[in-house]
């Protein structure tokens, strides 16, 4: 079975199922927000590695699992779009029945690995993040622009969940990695939203740049959510949790992320949209890099 499975690359589908650059971003943000619980709690750093295993592939699995339910709700309206027309289902690549066969075992098999190896509460926190993603979220995107809002809050729980597997619990340090991913995902979706807006609207999604009004609305957004992306950004530094090492390359990354969003706001193209996407994509895995350096460092104020 298994030599069959490979030999017709029926996990190469499944990969794609699984949408792995999004599931790389969970499992980043989700270990920052466990290395930031685990210094709010151990001054020594030590990183319980079984911990972290189960932890990255709970969230994996729940990611995985989430991506290919999505792909099964909307298989009908990614055949209407010039940039998901190619996807495994409605390429015909995979039946809808085999994609929501898979796509229900893994995210049971990441909530359960979350419930019964991390603890109940990051199982819990699990599911809620695959309940609000698949039954409000999705079915938002076609009734109201609100969506991206909305749906910013299933895709900012896995920092609370990383600080929950290294602390057991969800204090207010949990809640600023939770803020800080909840802002840094509207540029990032607005640029993605800009970019592929004339296929949002022929597949009936409502979207802040489908909308009316949309360069006002645009630049609001981008502008008052980026900046609150370095305010979050910089805020564990003043929690104890980061030093100067951090502080300074947070600023250097955010002025980056700024600069790109400024460009948007002031001339809406694609060149611009690019660019704003590119730097969010790219903050991110910076901003954990730059915190994991500063602590081997151990440079403070």
């Amino acid at each position: 079975m298994f030599i069959n499975f490979y030999k017709n690359k029926n996990y190469k589908i499944y990969w794609e199922l699984s949408k792995p650059d999004i599931t790389l971003l969970v499992i980043i943000t989700a270990f920052f927000g466990y290395y930031a619980g685990m210094i709010s709690i151990d001054t020594d750093n030590q990183i319980i590695w079984k911990d972290v295993i189960f932890l990255i592939t709970g969230v994996a699995l729940s990611s995985a699992g989430v991506s290919t339910l999505n792909g099964y709700i909307e298989s009908n309206l990614d055949k209407k779009m010039k940039r998901t027309l190619n996807r495994p289902i409605p390429s015909g690549k995979i039946s809808s029945n085999k994609a929501l066969l898979f796509g229900l075992s893994v995210s049971i098999s990441g909530v359960l690995d979350l419930y019964y190896f991390i603890s109940p509460l990051a199982g819990i926190l699990s599911f809620i993040t695959l309940f609000l993603y698949l039954v409000v979220y999705t079915p938002l995107k076609q009734k109201t622009e609100w969506n991206t809002i909305i749906g910013a809050i299933p895709g900012a729980l896995p920092p609370i969940g990383g600080w929950v597997a290294a602390t057991g619990e969800i204090n207010f340090g949990a809640w600023i990695f939770f803020a800080l991913l909840f802002a840094w995902q509207i540029p990032h979706f607005i640029a993605i939203a800009w970019l592929y807006k004339d296929d949002y609207k022929s597949a009936g999604y409502k979207m802040i740049t489908t909308g009316d009004n949309i360069d006002s609305k645009i630049k609001y957004y981008i502008g008052i959510f980026s900046i609150l992306v370095l305010i979050f950004s910089i805020m564990p530094s003043f929690m104890g949790l980061s030093g100067i090492f951090y502080l300074i390359g947070t600023f250097i990354i955010s002025f980056y992320l700024l600069r790109k969003s400024y460009q948007m706001i002031i001339n809406q193209n694609r060149k611009n949209a690019r660019k704003l996407l590119f730097a969010t994509i790219i903050y991110y895995p910076a901003l954990l890099i730059l915190f994991v350096i500063d602590h081997i460092l151990g440079i403070n104020f």
